[in-house]
């Protein structure tokens, strides 16, 4: 703060005029004394500087204030009254002890910054902007694929990049996609039907403990990323809460209870009552993520945006908890920390998160191992 600073030194310049000497002698016509002119000269300089430095405290407070009306009424109150207490200071620093005046005309009108600060941050309006992004680097390719233990015909993602909020993404189609374990490797081939999905046989599965490889080419460039495949663990199912006597209306309440912090695992839940008479085919399906880290992120402890979900009695229950090695756990977190636990109450530095095919690439391949639970609400 070296404004501050030069403020300070400034204030405390004595301007108190001393008495004068007796061998003073008569100056010009007038009568003056040489040193008393000298003097009266330098303070008059003084006032003017303190002016000067008073219109300059003066924009800076309304740039302050500026800066003030410019946030969004989702402010939350504690950054707004740590602007404030920067004001207060700027307005303390800023007049001189001696100039009473001064200081009666600061009092006044920073009471009055602060009353109009009042009332149009919370009267305060929003307005449609164009966002200007930086593009910067951007990942060669987009890749989204997991293999788990479960026998079955396993899918892999392939896209480009977006610059663009909600752009759609194009696909990439006529890779040569490659999953290489132990002992075999298996060929994903790409869905005729809908580009950029690739898909393998029906009898591919992972192996807990052991190590997969997958392998991409495009355009000339191979991208590889590997992962070991975790061990699957029992879970305790999740619990539900009656919300609507009357209809039977009911919510999750907790999930992954007793969880073991040194596991990490991410619960997918799927919920279906579209048998249930009086609900339609089409949106009466539901399918939530809870994820067991490792980590205690604010993000996630202060996030509110998750909406209920409410089914009725009878819906069918069906609970998959995929154990998640260090690495995806870590890139899972990474994602997260950008989007979903992203929130205006603890809002972080954005970044991409560590694909484990390099850094041209975005996305990650991992493997998992899965226990299964099945219920009806009830």
């Amino acid at each position: 703060m070296k404004w501050m600073h030069f403020l300070y030194n400034k204030f405390n310049t004595s301007t108190e005029i001393q008495p004068c000497h007796s061998e003073c002698f008569v100056a010009s016509q007038q009568n003056r004394c040489p040193q008393n002119v000298s003097k009266n000269i330098q303070s008059e300089k003084v006032l003017q500087q303190n002016k000067k430095v008073s219109r300059t405290s003066i924009q800076k407070i309304q740039r302050a204030v500026h800066s003030i009306l410019t946030l969004n009424f989702s402010l939350s109150m504690t950054a707004f009254f740590v602007i404030i207490s920067k004001l207060q200071n700027l307005f303390c620093l800023n007049y001189h002890e001696r100039d009473r005046e001064n200081r009666s005309v600061f009092h006044s009108r920073f009471a009055g910054l602060l009353a109009v600060s009042f009332m149009l941050l919370f009267t305060s309006c929003e307005k449609e902007t164009d966002l200007i992004l930086n593009d910067g680097k951007l990942p060669e390719i987009v890749v989204q694929g997991m293999l788990t233990n479960e026998i079955k015909s396993h899918e892999v993602v392939l896209s480009l990049p977006v610059s663009a909020l909600n752009e759609s993404p194009q696909m990439i189609s006529g890779a040569t996609v490659t999953l290489v374990g132990a002992d075999s490797t298996y060929i994903f081939k790409e869905d005729t039907s809908n580009r950029g999905h690739y898909f393998s046989s029906n009898w591919v599965y992972g192996v807990a403990g052991l190590s997969y490889t997958l392998n991409i080419e495009y355009n000339g460039k191979t991208w590889s990323g590997t992962d070991v495949l975790q061990t699957a663990h029992l879970f305790t199912p999740l619990t539900i809460a009656l919300t609507n006597t009357a209809d039977s209306i009911y919510k999750i309440s907790y999930v992954a209870s007793g969880f073991d912090p040194t596991r990490f695992a991410m619960y997918e839940i799927s919920l279906d009552w579209r048998h249930i008479d009086g609900y339609d085919t089409t949106n009466s399906i539901a399918t939530l993520y809870f994820y067991t880290l490792g980590s205690l992120d604010m993000g996630e402890i202060v996030n509110n945006d998750l909406e209920n979900v409410y089914f009725p009695k009878g819906t069918i229950i069906k609970e998959r908890c995929y154990s998640l090695s260090p690495k995806y756990a870590a890139w899972l977190r990474e994602i997260l920390i950008e989007t979903q636990w992203n929130n205006g109450i603890v809002v972080v530095q954005s970044g991409n998160a560590l694909s484990n095919f390099g850094p041209n690439a975005a996305g990650f391949f991992g493997t998992c191992g899965f226990s299964e639970w099945n219920g009806v609400a009830e």
